[in-house]
């Protein structure tokens, strides 16, 4: 019996010094981890251009030249790789840079706003793509065969109890950059009615010049 009550003082001096070596700090930092670190992240789709972070995958899906190459229309998804609802709005502005050192600013977003008063942040759902349009400008016309990175900052805002964003309650910033972007030439169209064309005009030709003889042969008789 007091062999049994010895081991047990034992094991509980054990289990105490155990927990000395533990400070109150490093416990409290385990209770209070967020929850994005405690959970695994799913993997980020296959893209072509693509970065990632922990919470979430930034995929380029197309980018094209408009306005005599003066802006540049991007589209991204993003994808949720955590098991809860994200929060997100715009940190600093993003921007393009292309290969000859110029930059290209922020003209407009759709489908994510900057943080402010009148901006909501947009709810990103687990597993799930949300489409961005990017518009971006520069002064003058853009040479050709360029190519590009883009920088920017994503914001995932806190939420309450409820599970609803705190308006201007940053939780995480995450940076991300895509570079190696190249404009992709649309190919020539080969075959079809094109090819007809030059024989539909020559046709109308031949039977313009037919009716001409005809007419110019009468008025002699």
């Amino acid at each position: 019996m007091r062999c049994r009550w010895l081991l047990q003082a034992c094991i509980v001096l054990a289990v105490g010094v155990g927990l000395e070596s533990c400070t109150k700090e490093q416990i409290d930092q385990f209770i209070n981890k967020p929850a994005e670190i405690i959970q695994s992240s799913s993997p980020c789709p296959p893209a072509e251009i693509s970065t990632a972070t922990p919470e979430f995958c930034v995929n380029l899906t197309e980018m094209r030249l408009l306005n005599h190459d003066r802006e540049a229309d991007v589209s991204l998804t993003l994808v949720n790789r955590t098991g809860r609802r994200l929060f997100l709005a715009l940190g600093s502005s993003p921007y393009l840079t292309d290969s000859s050192g110029t930059k290209w600013n922020l003209a407009k977003s759709t489908g994510i706003a900057g943080m402010c008063a009148a901006c909501n942040a947009v709810p990103l759902e687990p597993n799930v793509e949300m489409q961005l349009a990017l518009l971006f400008g520069r002064s003058g016309q853009a040479p050709s065969d360029l190519t590009f990175s883009m920088r920017g900052e994503i914001v995932i805002m806190k939420v309450d109890s409820r599970g609803e964003p705190i308006p201007f309650s940053i939780g995480v910033k995450r940076g991300f950059n895509l570079s190696g972007i190249r404009i992709k030439q649309q190919p020539r169209q080969s075959g079809g009615p094109t090819d007809r064309r030059p024989e539909a005009s020559l046709t109308a030709l031949s039977s313009t010049t037919t009716v001409l003889l005809l007419a110019a042969h009468l008025h002699l008789l």
